[in-house]
């Protein structure tokens, strides 16, 4: 036991030194977020290296683990691996090249389709929909849809210092605290280390998750959200509510540039981030923390009513009415 616990804490020894050294890798990569006057908050250029604080450090856990350790299943291990590297790989190409979104998001089901035929009945199991009094079966396709919808909400989220990391670390504490799975609660807690190194650097503007960084989160907590609901550890409604935020806030975004006969991939910043931005300033990443741990203790109350599915209409409904009242005011 001790022996995995000096391994642990010796695999942040290369992440701690990369994270030293931003500024090389970014320029030996090619890989910075310019500043724009009219898209973003930042005056000087900043590194997106964000998401390889996680691919450097899962990776050299993972394949240690799989050699030597044998903490983690191998085959939990794998997909891990799998998964996570191949979305990093897409944002990092993102990143440097600015692919189009709609390229990516092909990118995205083609890779997740390979995926599932690799890894079999990887795929989100059982839903219980109280509403209707049974249980409704979901196949690959909505497992396909729920990963795709994730990943775009994160990536949209992020657009203000420490709002994806904070609420990460969120999501993190209560998978840990529903799941009391064993390996399943290392990773997490591994993944709220490096999520906290992460955000050290990133309130000071040294470093930006990217879309390699937000691909890698968003990827990560789908893996682990289809495997506690794939073994009945937690019910799919607690990931709905956790991931709720994000996810309504997509939505909104998404009717409002319809409305406005805009491009749904339009960059504008209309953003729930953005308008904390404006009334809370700085702590406009503490706020929107707030509003995601608020809502999810709300609403697991109602997880297991027979109302819990009118409960999420009407928040969705007054969220996106609200918030684009406000932004038309504005």
């Amino acid at each position: 036991m001790y022996s995995h616990n000096f391994f642990i804490i010796l695999t942040f020894v290369p992440l701690l030194i990369f994270c030293l050294k931003f500024t090389i890798v970014a320029n030996f990569l090619g890989i910075y977020d310019l500043p724009n006057k009219k898209k973003k908050l930042h005056s000087t250029k900043v590194p997106l290296l964000g998401g390889f604080i996680f691919f450097l450090y899962f990776n050299i856990f993972f394949i240690f683990d799989i050699l030597y350790l044998s903490i983690i299943p191998k085959n939990i291990s794998l997909i891990f691996l799998c998964y996570t590297n191949i979305f990093f790989v897409i944002g990092v190409i993102d990143d440097k090249f600015a692919v189009k979104p709609v390229s990516k998001i092909f990118a995205t089901i083609f890779f997740l389709i390979f995926l599932h035929y690799t890894f079999g009945d990887f795929y989100l199991n059982k839903i219980y929909v109280a509403s209707f009094d049974k249980l409704l079966t979901l196949n690959f396709l909505i497992t396909l849809l729920c990963f795709l919808l994730l990943q775009i909400a994160v990536n949209l989220s992020d657009g203000t210092n420490g709002t994806v990391g904070l609420y990460s670390i969120f999501w993190a504490i209560i998978l840990i605290y529903l799941s009391r799975n064993f390996f399943v609660n290392i990773i997490l807690f591994l993944f709220i280390i490096t999520l906290i190194i992460f955000l050290f650097f990133n309130f000071q503007s040294k470093v930006f998750l990217g879309t390699a960084g937000c691909n890698y989160i968003s990827i990560f907590f789908s893996v682990i959200s289809v495997f506690l609901n794939s073994n009945q550890i937690i019910p799919a409604e607690y990931f709905v509510s956790l991931f709720f935020i994000p996810g309504i806030d997509m939505i909104r975004i998404f009717i409002l540039r319809l409305t406005n006969k805009k491009n749904i991939f339009f960059y504008d910043r209309n953003h729930l981030h953005h308008i904390l931005h404006i009334k809370f300033k700085k702590y406009n990443s503490i706020a929107y923390l707030l509003i995601c741990i608020c809502f999810f203790l709300i609403s697991i109350f109602f997880i297991n009513k027979s109302f819990y599915l009118q409960f999420l209409t009407i928040c969705s409904l007054f969220y996106i009415i609200f918030i684009n009242s406000y932004i038309i005011k504005k």
